[in-house]
């Protein structure tokens, strides 16, 4: 009986040691993943909110668009659910957030055509 109780203190004092370095491997790659997601997002939105007069709203639309499950992947590793908000055309009074929480959505009708006038 006191060879089973020695056996079986190892294993748990072994078990126990690969958890806790199991734990520590989880934690260097969630917070890799965290700033790579971070990265991503920033460059992202930086191409969507250029300020460049040759991309059009329609260009800007379709970026957007295409880029939609992109942000939706970036925000499920976070584990923080998308919320959606309007694009909005650069100018005065628009501020660039620098790390919004995000996803850029489609510009209505409505909004294209109030912006062009």
């Amino acid at each position: 009986m006191e060879n089973y109780r020695t056996t079986y203190n190892n294993n748990t004092i072994s078990t126990n040691e690969a958890l806790k370095h199991l734990g520590e491997m989880f934690k260097t790659e969630k917070l890799n993943i965290e700033q790579i997601r971070t990265d991503v997002t920033s460059l992202l939105l930086d191409i969507i909110e250029t300020k460049d007069s040759m991309i059009s709203i329609t260009v800007r639309k379709h970026l957007a668009e295409r880029l939609n499950p992109v942000f939706a992947i970036l925000y499920h590793l976070e584990g923080v659910s998308p919320q959606s908000s309007d694009q909005k055309q650069g100018g005065e009074g628009v501020s660039k957030a620098e790390h919004p929480k995000f996803l850029p959505s489609l510009l209505s009708r409505k909004n294209l055509t109030a912006r062009k006038n």
